[in-house]
């Protein structure tokens, strides 16, 4: 279980959906992070997709997770940085 780094903070909430996103990237590591995701994580919304369950639960999750981006997203903005241009209804568009 070697290269993964240990979750905090905000990135403890995340953690599942990184594991996963590692998982898609990196085939030769793709074991070592979805045995994590298994024994730390196995009632994430997002293992519970994978297993074909937990819909309400996944949904929750990303309309939380488009909230935090937008709000990142704003941060971004009122410190003078440039952001793409997406309003909160625009990513809350098709889903």
């Amino acid at each position: 279980m070697i290269g993964f780094p240990a979750p905090r903070g905000l990135s403890l909430a995340l953690y599942p959906l990184m594991l996963l996103a590692a998982a898609a990237i990196d085939w030769q590591r793709a074991d070592t992070a979805m045995a994590l995701l298994d024994a730390l994580y196995a009632e994430s919304p997002y293992r519970l997709a994978l297993a074909g369950e937990g819909a309400e639960e996944f949904r929750l999750a990303e309309d939380s997770l488009r909230v935090l981006i937008v709000a990142g997203l704003r941060a971004v903005e009122g410190r003078g940085g440039v952001i793409l241009e997406a309003s909160e209804e625009e990513l809350r568009r098709d889903r």
